[in-house]
């Protein structure tokens, strides 16, 4: 038996009906499965309820999300400003680098000049100092 089947035979015998007709008229109602009790409808209603508040708990998320992703694209906002500086102070550096590289070939080439310039006049120092202690 269906649940309705069940509730009107309850119904009936509840109401003084005997067990014979109660059955007889509980066996005449169509069995749908698909039909619902108050109780079923009134669980429904509950969990319609449940959803309604659940909802709105999720419209709050949603607004607070929004708030979010607005303060995120500020904040990328911010950081590609930021990206943009960094970008033209690493081009400054690259620049400076560039010259420093440069100012390190020159004193390169000067020093190896001076090596020249030592090693090639050691001998005239070194007889000079020689004539100077032994020949005063």
């Amino acid at each position: 038996m269906s649940l309705i089947v069940s509730e009107v035979y309850e119904a009936l015998i509840e109401a003084g009906t005997s067990e014979e007709k109660a059955r007889a008229a509980a066996g005449a109602i169509p069995v749908v499965e698909w039909l619902a009790t108050k109780d079923d409808v009134g669980l429904l209603k509950d969990d319609i309820a449940a959803l309604q508040g659940d909802f709105t708990v999720l419209r709050g998320d949603l607004t607070v999300l929004k708030e979010d992703v607005a303060l995120l694209k500020e904040d990328i906002v911010a950081l590609r400003g930021d990206f943009t500086v960094l970008r033209d102070d690493f081009a400054v550096l690259r620049g400076d680098l560039t010259v420093l590289r440069g100012d390190l070939t020159v004193l390169r080439h000067d020093l190896t000049t001076l090596k020249m310039a030592v090693f090639s006049a050691m001998p005239a120092i070194l007889a000079l100092l020689v004539k100077l202690v032994f020949f005063p």
